[in-house]
């Protein structure tokens, strides 16, 4: 069942423009799509999305969805 599904890692963050600095110009990643409060890059077989949350850092975030 996981086999056909693709995984999206969902990366809270207190800092919403300095996370988009560190993906974009740092590691290169290209914006798939912004929207529902914070922005998706394509990576790999996934996607990894990243949002801005007053709980960033601890461990009442999502960590993957499908």
């Amino acid at each position: 069942m996981f086999s056909q599904l693709k995984s999206v890692a969902t990366l809270p963050t207190a800092d919403l423009a300095n996370a988009r600095s560190f993906y974009e110009d740092t590691l290169g990643l290209t914006v798939q799509r912004e929207g529902m409060g914070g922005v998706s890059y394509a990576f790999s077989e996934g996607t990894v999305f990243v949002y801005e949350s007053e709980y960033a850092g601890t461990n009442e975030a999502t960590a993957v969805s499908f």
